[in-house]
C-alpha cells in the first residue's frame, strides 16, 4: 500500500503437479548421465593403466558411451528448459488476464421527483473478503465507481505483478443530459480517502513512479441498477453481473 494505491501480491507461479514432476524428473535425468560422463573422464585421468607387452589394459568406459551420455543430458535438460519456458509462458499470459476483486455494488431505483438510486457498496481487498460496507444515496439513473490506477510495465506484469489501484468516488450520472447539466446535492461520494493527493504528486509532480511505471491515471467504470462485482484487471475496473455479493 503506497500514496493509499494496492499493489495485489504476485501470482504464485504454481505449475500443474505433473508438468513439475516430469521437469523434475527430466533436470535430474539430464544432470546424471553429465555427471556420469564427467565422472568417466576423471577417472581415466587419474586411474593408472598397466601395460603387458604392447596392449593396455582399462576397465574404463569406452569414450563413444560418454559422450553419447553427453549428448543425452543436454538433450533431457534441453526438454526440461522448453517445457518450463512454454509453462512459464502460459502462466504470464493468465498474469495479465488476471483481474483482482475490488467492491460489490449494490444499486436499487429511489423514489423522488428525479431519478435516484440506493447505492451500497462492499470494497473487497484482493482475497475477495469485506473490508468496509457503506450505503449511500445517488442522484441520477446511473451508478459510477472511480478509481486511481498505475499501470506497470508488461514485463513486471509477465512476471506476475499487478498494477497498483484504489477506488476513490462514487457519483451519479443522468441518462438525461438536461437532468446532468443541473445542481444535485447527492451527485458525488468520496470513498475510501478519496483522491487525495494522487493527482497533485503522482501525475503533475516528480512521481516516485517515473522509473517503473507505464501510466497515471483515473478509470471508473458505470452502469445501471443490479448487484455487480467489480474488479481490477491490469487496465481499469471491469463490472461483472452476479446474483449476490461474495
Amino acid at each position: 500500500m503506497l500514496w493509499g494505491l494496492t499493489f495485489p501480491s504476485p501470482t504464485y507461479w504454481n505449475f500443474p503437479p505433473d508438468v513439475t514432476f516430469f521437469i523434475v524428473v527430466l533436470l535430474l535425468v539430464g544432470l546424471l548421465c553429465i555427471a556420469f560422463a564427467f565422472a568417466g573422464l576423471l577417472r581415466k585421468k587419474q586411474s593408472p593403466e598397466y601395460s603387458q607387452g604392447r596392449r593396455s589394459v582399462s576397465s574404463r568406459t569406452p569414450l563413444s558411451v560418454k559422450i553419447i551420455a553427453v549428448l543425452l543430458g543436454f538433450v533431457f535438460l534441453l526438454m526440461a528448459g522448453m517445457i518450463w519456458g512454454v509453462a512459464g509462458a502460459l502462466q504470464g499470459i493468465s498474469n495479465v488476464t488476471r483481474e483482482t476483486p475490488v467492491a460489490c455494488v449494490i444499486a436499487k431505483q429511489k423514489l423522488g421527483k428525479t431519478p435516484m438510486l440506493s447505492v451500497r457498496v462492499i470494497l473487497l481487498d484482493q482475497n475477495n473478503k469485506p473490508t468496509s460496507d457503506i450505503s449511500y444515496t445517488l442522484d441520477g439513473d446511473l451508478w459510477e465507481l472511480d478509481g486511481l490506477f498505475v499501470k506497470l510495465p508488461t514485463w513486471m506484469t509477465l512476471l506476475g505483478f499487478h498494477s497498483g489501484y484504489k477506488v476513490a468516488r462514487l457519483s451519479g450520472q443522468f441518462i438525461d443530459p438536461d437532468l446532468q447539466d443541473q445542481a444535485h446535492p447527492n451527485a458525488a461520494h468520496s470513498i475510501n480517502g478519496g483522491y487525495g493527493d494522487f493527482f497533485k504528486y503522482i501525475i503533475s509532480g516528480d512521481s516516485p513512479w517515473r522509473i517503473i511505471a507505464d501510466t497515471k491515471y483515473g478509470t471508473g467504470v458505470f452502469i445501471t441498477t443490479g448487484t455487480y462485482e467489480v474488479k481490477a484487471s491490469n487496465t481499469g475496473f471491469v463490472p461483472y453481473n452476479v446474483d449476490q455479493c461474495p
